[in-house]
């Protein structure tokens, strides 16, 4: 797992980049930053949202494939598809008495 920086340090290196007194590459070196494109993603985020950008978010992980639950079945719209609905139910909890 990669190293984590605090916001407060994240600045640092920002401050000679935004006065224009050392690049990226110099920056990354100077204040031993494993890779100039993470200066450079902290360059842009800070250009986008200002200090919120630097603040490090907990991310939720990878979404489930499937929900928890299945999703109901919408209300039938007409008579003979309710009746339909609870045959089938029927059918079901028959099936499910016989084993």
């Amino acid at each position: 797992m990669g190293k984590h920086y605090t916001t407060e340090f994240k600045l640092q290196p920002l401050q000679p980049i935004l006065n224009r007194k050392m690049s990226i590459r110099e920056v990354a070196r100077f204040y031993n930053i494993s890779s100039n494109a993470l200066v450079g993603t902290w360059l842009k985020r800070f250009e986008k949202s200002g200090i919120k950008g630097l603040i490090p978010h907990k991310s939720s992980g990878r979404p489930p494939m499937k929900p928890k639950y299945a999703k109901m079945p919408p209300p039938p719209k007409t008579e003979e598809d309710r009746l339909r609905l609870r045959i089938l139910q029927l059918e079901a909890e028959v099936a499910y008495l016989k084993e």
